[in-house]
């Protein structure tokens, strides 16, 4: 005999497990926010073609320490993890390593070769805090595993050969903060023979680390970018200044100033967004910009930024592309880093570093915050110096007169004196 069947009692045994369950699932962290998200600046492509685009991305000022990442929560290494491997599957990732070891250490190094980073370019103004000696040993520890360095005197470009075309990465810094030898400095060497010469075989990206001082692109950089497309570059990157900036073309040529920075300790307390910028290449044009905006606060705290978040970055990167004129002099970040650099040279420090680079840019300053009163003080120092020059000019008109004067006098007795000799 069949024994009965109670359909109610899995039913009540499911209902009752799944309530015991409940608190459990609650306590799993939240699931990982969506796959990473290019958001697309220039983008000229052609679907026809059938060319595939070789595609090649820059990471801002990078200098991790294990103490940092170890600090790191679980979201941030997530999507720390998912940015890298969405641009290693896309194409080489090129870093600007700020601080080498062992201002850093050497898990910084291991972190890049574990992530499937191309090249780091080590020509920066902290490229010989550590000396020759620092510069040269994190150079071999870079090569050891697999990381191109390049920026130095002996490598100042890297090679990139992808789809049948020659990419050369150039690297270069502007100033340093200690000097040393082996550092592809600005004035090392004569960049527009090189940059030429190379430009005849490869595609040329030309990596200066020559910031404006502000948020905005400034009139400095768009003129350096332009320099050195001029020279034959394709692509510019003007970097250094810890923030994201924008990005203009040139006819065929393209210049990005500020990617912001990479897991990196230093950072003004008012800024965390930087951007990681894709460009890519149908053969030797660049036709496509895409930025991948993240906040980054000092190495510690990583997120990608999604939805009207990651909008409203983009926007920001735009506008800050654009034109800046006195927007990019007026910003409160100029104003104060002008301030300071004045207090710097009154006390006497860093005069030497003093260039013609900063005098250009404190006439800018001067120019669209100062204006008018420096009209006002101009027609007031004209005005005096007109006055100052009538008085003058009487006071010598009246001492002549008054020689005249003494002179006749003197010769009319002297007349006198002669005529009663006789």
């Amino acid at each position: 005999m069949a024994r009965p069947v109670f359909p109610m009692r899995p039913i009540a045994a499911f209902i009752f497990a799944f309530f015991l369950a409940v608190p459990a699932f609650s306590a799993l962290p939240a699931p990982h926010a969506p796959d990473v998200r290019e958001h697309v600046i220039l983008d000229s492509r052609d679907p026809k073609s059938g060319r595939p685009t070789t595609y090649i991305a820059f990471l801002g000022d990078y200098g991790l320490t294990r103490k940092q990442y170890e600090a790191m929560d679980g979201q941030s290494r997530h999507d720390l993890k998912a940015l890298l491997a969405y641009l290693h599957r896309k194409g080489d990732i090129i870093v600007n390593f700020e601080f080498l070891p062992p201002a850093s250490d050497i898990f910084s190094v291991d972190f890049l070769a574990a992530s499937g980073v191309a090249g780091a370019i080590v020509s920066n103004n902290h490229a010989c805090d550590a000396g020759a000696q620092g510069l040269a040993e994190g150079a071999r520890q870079l090569s050891l595993r697999r990381v191109q360095p390049f920026g130095t005197l002996r490598a100042p470009y890297l090679d990139l050969a992808r789809n049948g075309s020659k990419y050369a990465v150039y690297a270069l810094t502007e100033a340093l903060d200690f000097d040393c030898a082996g550092v592809n400095t600005a004035r090392a060497r004569d960049h527009k023979a090189q940059v030429r010469a190379l430009a005849r075989s490869r595609t040329v990206i030309l990596y200066a680390h020559d910031p404006g001082p502000s948020f905005y692109v400034t009139d400095y950089e768009d003129r350096t970018a332009l320099r050195y497309i001029d020279m034959g570059a394709k692509v510019v990157i003007i970097d250094g200044s810890h923030n994201m900036k924008g990005a203009r073309q040139h006819g065929g040529a393209l210049s990005i100033f500020g990617l912001g920075n990479f897991l990196l300790t230093y950072r003004d307390s008012e800024e965390f967004l930087s951007v990681a910028a894709v460009v890519g290449f149908d053969r030797e044009k660049p036709v496509y910009l895409g930025i991948i905006p993240f906040y980054d606060k000092r190495g510690a705290v990583f997120r990608l930024l999604h939805g009207k978040e990651a909008d409203a970055a983009a926007g920001l990167y735009r506008e800050r592309g654009l034109p800046a004129g006195e927007r990019a002099y007026r910003d409160a970040s100029t104003v104060r880093l002008v301030r300071a650099s004045l207090i710097d040279l009154l006390h006497g420090r860093n005069i030497e570093r003093l260039k013609w680079k900063h005098l250009s840019i404190f006439a800018s300053f001067v120019y669209h915050n100062y204006f008018w009163p420096c009209c006002a003080l101009g027609v007031l120092l004209a005005a005096s110096a007109f006055q100052a020059g009538r008085l003058i000019r009487k006071t010598v008109v009246r001492r002549r007169s008054r020689t005249a004067e003494i002179e006749a006098v003197a010769s009319t007795g002297k007349q006198g004196r002669t005529s009663r000799c006789r």
